[in-house]
């Protein structure tokens, strides 16, 4: 036997229009970036390869990092997730020397299998947001080197 779950029609429009936005974002995500995303649950996910990666930092430390990467004029896409840890990720292109510089010990690299959610995701602890939006798709994202070495100089000086 069969059990039905009875959905009202407005539920089933609000899930239908979220699962909608998802989609368009994808769809934005790889027309304008080149992204690969995939909805998966009710997630949007950017799975990181090769030639994008992520760096997870503490959302206070972040912030600070953000704003020391500002004074040198450099910018990368950064979204934020609210987890229980608040962490903020900044996405980077990424060459094969990258993958040999130093990183601080409040430095999470995110490399191949590796994903996270974008926005428009929703999570148990709120809406993702982007922190710092991506470039105009004529834009190339940042390497990640700068920002490593930004990093370790700001944990030397603690």
């Amino acid at each position: 036997m069969v059990s039905m779950v009875y959905m009202p029609e407005a539920r089933k429009a609000t899930v239908a229009d979220y699962r909608a936005n998802l989609i368009a974002a994808a769809e934005r995500y790889l027309t304008e970036y080149g992204w690969r995303t995939q909805v998966i649950d009710n997630q949007l996910m950017l799975p990181f390869d090769g030639d994008l990666i992520g760096v997870s930092i503490p959302a206070g430390r972040a912030g600070e990092l953000n704003h020391q990467l500002a004074m040198h004029r450099l910018s990368y896409p950064v979204v934020a997730l609210p987890t229980p840890r608040h962490r903020w990720v900044f996405l980077a292109s990424c060459t094969a020397a990258s993958h040999y510089l130093p990183t601080a010990h409040f430095v999470a690299l995110l490399r191949y299998q590796d994903r996270i959610p974008l926005p428009p995701s929703q999570s148990g602890s709120g809406q993702l947001r982007w922190v710092v939006e991506p470039p105009d798709h004529s834009a190339a994202i940042p390497e990640v080197g700068p920002l490593l070495k930004i990093a370790h100089l700001a944990s030397a000086a603690r």
